[in-house]
C-alpha cells in the first residue's frame, strides 16, 4: 500500500527478520524515487509522491505518457 509518499506493508505474523526487512523497505521507500528508483524526496503535488528532481520537474509529462499507454 502506498500512502503519504512511501510504502506501508501490513502482516499479521512473521519472524523478527521479516519484520525488520519490511521496516527497512518502508524506510527506503521515502528516499527512493517511485518513478525511476534514483534517490528522491517527498514532494506534495496534491498527492504526496517520492520523486527525484528530474521526475518531479517532468511529472506532468510522465503522467500524460502513462495515460497514453493505457
Amino acid at each position: 500500500k502506498e500512502k503519504y509518499g512511501g510504502l506501508s506493508f501490513y502482516m499479521t505474523c512473521g519472524s523478527d527478520e521479516i519484520f525488520d526487512l519490511i521496516e527497512e523497505a518502508e524506510a527506503l521507500s521515502y528516499k527512493t524515487c517511485e518513478e525511476c528508483g534514483k534517490p528522491g524526496e517527498e514532494r506534495a503535488n496534491g498527492w504526496i509522491h517520492t520523486l527525484c528532481d528530474y521526475c518531479h520537474e517532468n511529472w506532468d509529462k510522465i503522467r500524460l505518457k502513462r495515460w497514453e499507454n493505457v
